[in-house]
């Protein structure tokens, strides 16, 4: 089993060829070091799902979207001026779902919500407080706070 991530996993397209300086400093900074433990206590393999880590705000764009998703690790020209503002996201999934998701609401992530749906669990560092939601198809709902 792995045990530590690599920045190249939290990238979405297979072909990218750079990232920006920032981001890779974000995802060292504030998603390898809660992610490596959490892999380590469960004993068992956690990944960034597919399409789920760096997005670019054109690659958002191109997909339909606005382009202001914390997956973009503000990348639009705004983002970048308050650069310190925008830490990112990650959606991750596990063989031990529901350890996972138990790790990662006792996480530094100020927003954790599970799609178990989908099987995955998104978090990101938006907000001033530490919020668990769900979502099974019809948005986040609001599950409670926590820390």
């Amino acid at each position: 089993m792995k045990i530590h991530f690599n920045i190249s996993e939290f990238l979405v397209d297979p072909n990218m060829t750079e990232v920006p300086v920032h981001v890779a400093d974000k995802i060292v900074k504030y998603h390898i070091p809660v992610l490596n433990p959490i892999r380590i206590k469960l004993d068992s393999p956690v990944f960034i799902s597919k399409h789920s880590g760096y997005r670019s705000t054109q690659w958002e764009i191109d997909d339909g979207r606005d382009g202001s998703s914390q997956h973009t690790f503000g990348d639009s020209i705004q983002d970048f001026i308050e650069r310190d503002k925008h830490w990112g996201a990650v959606d991750v999934t596990a063989i031990d779902l529901n350890g996972l998701l138990e790790e990662l609401k006792t996480s530094d992530y100020k927003r954790v919500c599970y799609y178990p749906k989908k099987g995955f669990i998104h978090c990101d560092y938006k907000g001033e407080e530490y919020t668990y939601h769900i979502d099974e198809g019809s948005g986040w709902k609001l599950q409670g706070y926590r820390k």
